[in-house]
Parts: C-alpha cells; structure tokens; sequence
C-alpha cells in the first residue's frame, strides 16, 4: 500500500468529502468501511475523516463549498459535463507542464510530484475537480447570462449611470522627470556653472565625512544615486557601474579609507570601502519564509508581511532546535519550490545566491549549524552550512558612496524636487486663467501640456473612462456642466479639465443587445471567478467542524 503522505491524504479527503456532498450520486458504502491498514490495523474511514477535518478542513472548505455550490447550480439548469471533455483539458494541461518545464521528461515530472508525497495520477485528480467545476460554470454563464455582467458591461460601455463623458485636460507636472519647466537646452546652456557647483558640493560633502559626519545620513540627504535611501550602499554591485575612474580609486583603497572626490559617468563621487566580502564555494540547504502579498485580499502592511513572516522563521527555527530534521521541515514549509523539492538542498553554490545579507553570515557560521532567521528581500532564509572553502582570489570589496549628478536627468531632478510644487500650480494658473479668458484650448495643450499621449491631439482625450485622470479629476467632472473648465490637483500635479460633453444612455434600451453579446463572447478566467464568488457571497454557510 503507498505510503499516506499529507498531499495523498488531502487528495484521498477531495475524494471522501466530495462523495459525502457532491452533486453527483455517492456510492453505496458501508457504515465505516476501512480505507486503509498500518501494519494489519484497519482505519476506519469516520476516524480517518476526523483527521483529516482536523489538519485539511478549514484550508479545504472553501473550495469545497465553492464546488457544492456550482454542482447545485448546474443541476437546477439541467447543465452537465462530459467527462471526455475534462480528461482532454487535464491531458492538455499534463502536456504543457511537462513539455514546458520538464522539457518532454515526463520521469522528472513524476520525481518531482515524488517529492511532495504524489504521483501522477494523484495530481491530475485534483486539477480534474478544479476543471471539471470551471467547465460547469463556463456552461452557466454561456446558458444565462449573470444580471450583474450586463450592468458590468453598460457601465463600461457607456459610463457609470450610463453618462459618458468627453473631457479635454492639460497636464502639468510635479514629477521632476516629466515636468517641462526646466530643459535640456537650459542644462546645456549652464553646463559649466553646474559642473563648478557639483564639484564644490562634492568637496564639501567630502570635508564632512573626513571630520566624522555619518557617511549613510549625508548620503540620504545629498546623494543622486539611488542607493540614497540605503545610505549609499552598493555592496559589492559597484564595479564598471561608474567608469574606469571609479574602479580605479576602490582598487587603490583599503577597507576604512575614503576616496577623494571621483568624476565618474554621471558626476562627482566620494566612497568609502567598508569591508571584503570574501570570496568562497558553499554547500549547504535553506528554508525560505515569504513575505510577499499572499494574494488580493491581503491588505497588511510590508512592515506586517516582515513581521509575520519573521515570527514564522523563528517558530521553524525552534522546531529544527527540537531535532526535527531540516529537510523534512523544508519540504513541508520552505515558500522556494525548487530548494523545497530537494529538502532545501542547494548543493555548491557561490556568494549571491541568497543575498547579500546571507553572505555576510556564510562567512562564519560554523559548519553544520543552522543560521538564526536572516532578512533578505523577499522575507527571511534559515541556512544550514555543510561545507565551505575560501577562494581569496575572488574576494571583492564592499562600498558605499554618495554622487553628486552631472547628467541632465540628475541634475533636473536635483533643482526641481525643492521648488516644482510652488513652480507647477504657478504655471497651471497662468495657463487656466488663458483658458478661461477665450484661448484655444488645443493650442494652449499643444504648447504646455506635459501629458504627451493627448498633448497632440490638443488635450483632447478620445475615450475617457473614470479613473483615467484621477479620482479628484472624476469627482469635480461630476460636479460640472459641459463647456466648464477647472483647475484640479492630482497625485502627480495639475489638471485643468474641460468637459466638452455629456452623452446618456438608457440601460433598458440597450440590455438586450448587451446580453446578447456576452452570449456570443468567451468566458473569460475573471468571469468564472467573479461567479464563484458571488456564490458564495449568497450562500449561508455554517461549519460544525
């Protein structure tokens, strides 16, 4: 008999719920038959259904309720599925896994559901339930189409409240790498001047440092490079970033030394070389926790996400501290789907692999131990360190520095971001009293607008749709009657919006020929979701379990 793994067990459990609820007919069983012996003892299936309630019920539920839900439906409409059709979209769905990710080796593809306690046939049972349900569903959305679709789809087509709005808008900017108020030809104008005052800036910042300033706050406040918010710090991604210049100076440093100041590429540097990130060849394995939005309905914080998934590294790490074994515990948990095939193996691997945080703690963490929970990007990694070997010929210094821009984009954002704000309202007053005064609203667009995709075409926007220009732009065009012009703040600057038209529509005479159409168009994946869960939004559901 195979071994009854959690995945075997939750796919046995599909099997078992959906015979005790399913719309189709269950089978004739016994009272409590036996679904399994362990050395000779039988199982009887009420205690294996309370073990399985207990571990997979509530992550289950759900999707059951979902798929009893879309069964009763479709019995009421007399809708059925052929089963050939489903098998053909599981051997669909089996051939582009195993021809796109497998290369046609449908043996790794095997070894690789191995590893999660499954077989083939395990895998095509579950994804032929979630098929089966969708074809049900396609089949009722395509035999009656949903009341809420058709309203979907006239608000769409026609507008919420069925208005539609024709909106001509002129766009000024308080994004400094959009914004017109400084230009190319002034930088150039000005080159020499701006070179002198870079460089000026450069040395004084320079001064600073020598006499002790904090090197990441200056570089928080005065750098133009974007590693500012991390106060400079480049790690060891510096080289040939910068020009010859720059890597020359940092290989002439040692670790504590401060360069003078450095013309690079894109203006004036001043680094500092903090340490030497050694060079090495590891062997070892990893558990990674995500702290990544688990999905749309995730509204936490990225301090939350960290938090938790913190709380969940350290939980792991005491499970390992307990003695259980660290490949077992990564297959389980470990949120890395290739690492957690293979119990977190990693085999030989070089610095980088896992970040920059990680190789700061491979480089002493004693042989065979597991590391404490270390940040990393995307949330948190538990390392075990098998084997490790220096290879002094590789190590590579780590730096930080802060730029004082040369480039126009650095230097146009450098002299706007104080003063575009004041500079941009000022400008979009001037250009709105102009407006308002009988100037041609196109050739005022053409002339100042900073929206390129309707600047040519005189401001004029051909299909506007809510949201398009904000929501305080949609909530002041409610307010005003055609021909009315106003000046509206947005996130990203300045509106001044004309609406040249309202054009109303009557949903009852034009439903029909909506619903209609819908027959006639796919369904689409988010057309099944969307009925799925209206679903359940009606449904009265209480657990007893």
């Amino acid at each position: 008999m195979p071994r009854l793994t959690a995945p075997r067990l939750a796919l046995l459990g599909l099997g078992l719920l959906g015979a005790l609820g399913c719309a189709r007919e269950p089978a004739q069983a016994p009272v409590d038959p036996v679904v399994a012996t362990v050395d000779g003892e039988p199982i009887l299936r009420s205690a294996f259904v309370d073990a399985l309630l207990t571990a997979q019920g509530n992550a289950f539920f759900p999707r059951y309720v979902e798929r009893y839900l879309a069964d009763r439906e479709a019995k009421k409409a007399g809708i059925t599925i052929d089963e050939q059709a489903v098998t053909a979209k599981v051997d669909e769905e089996e051939a582009r896994v195993v021809s796109g990710r497998f290369r046609g080796d449908r043996e790794k593809f095997a070894a690789q559901l191995a590893g999660y306690g499954m077989s083939i046939d395990d895998w095509r049972a579950s994804l032929e339930q979630r098929i089966r349900i969708r074809l049900l569903v396609e089949k009722l959305l395509a035999a009656q189409v949903d009341e809420d679709r058709v309203r979907k789809l006239f608000e769409l087509r026609y507008g919420p409240g069925g208005v539609q709005r024709r909106v001509s808008h002129i766009h000024i900017s308080t994004v400094p790498s959009v914004s017109r108020l400084y230009t190319r030809s002034q930088f150039e104008a000005e080159k020499a001047t701006i070179l002198a005052e870079a460089r000026a800036t450069a040395e004084a910042l320079r001064t600073q440092l020598a006499e002790g300033a904090d090197f990441a706050e200056l570089a928080r406040q005065h750098s133009d490079d974007p590693s500012a918010p991390a106060g400079g710090d480049l790690d060891t991604m510096w080289s040939g970033r910068f020009g010859e210049n720059f890597d020359k100076a940092i290989a002439e440093m040692s670790v504590g030394d401060l360069s003078p100041v450095i013309e690079g590429r894109l203006g004036l540097h001043v680094a500092q070389v903090t340490g030497i990130r050694k060079g090495a060849t590891y062997e070892g394995s990893v558990i990674t926790v995500s702290a990544r939005i688990s999905g749309g309905d995730d509204t936490r914080t990225e301090d939350q996400r960290f938090a938790d998934a913190l709380t969940e590294a350290k939980a792991i790490n005491a499970r390992l501290k307990g003695g259980e074994d660290f490949a077992a515990v990564a297959r389980a948990v470990s949120a890395d789907p290739i690492s957690r095939s293979r119990g977190g193996a990693l085999g030989r691997f070089a610095p980088g692999r896992l970040g920059s945080a990680v190789d700061a703690v491979l480089e002493t963490l004693p042989i065979g131990q597991v590391s404490p929970p270390v940040r990393t990007e995307d949330g948190y990694a538990l390392v075990r360190l098998d084997s490790r070997s220096f290879v002094p010929a590789q190590d590579t210094k780590l730096v930080r520095h802060l730029l004082v821009g040369t480039t126009y984009p650095r230097v146009k954002a450098r002299k706007l971001k104080p003063i575009i704000a004041e500079r941009a309202r000022a400008k979009a007053n001037a250009v709105l009293a102009e407006a308002k005064g009988g100037a041609d609203f196109a050739k005022l667009a053409l002339t100042h607008s900073e929206h390129e995709a309707t600047r040519r075409n005189g401001g004029k926007i051909s299909r506007f749709r809510v949201g398009a220009l904000g929501a305080p732009v949609d909530t002041a065009l409610g307010e005003m009657k055609p021909g009315e012009i106003r000046l509206v703040e947005t996130e990203r600057g300045y509106e001044i919006v004309r609406l040249d038209a309202e054009v109303k529509s009557d949903y009852a005479q034009v439903r029909e020929s909506l619903e209609a159409e819908l027959k006639q168009k796919p369904v689409q994946p988010e057309d099944i979701d969307a009925y799925l869960e209206g679903l359940r939004k009606k449904a009265e559901v209480e657990k007893q379990f």
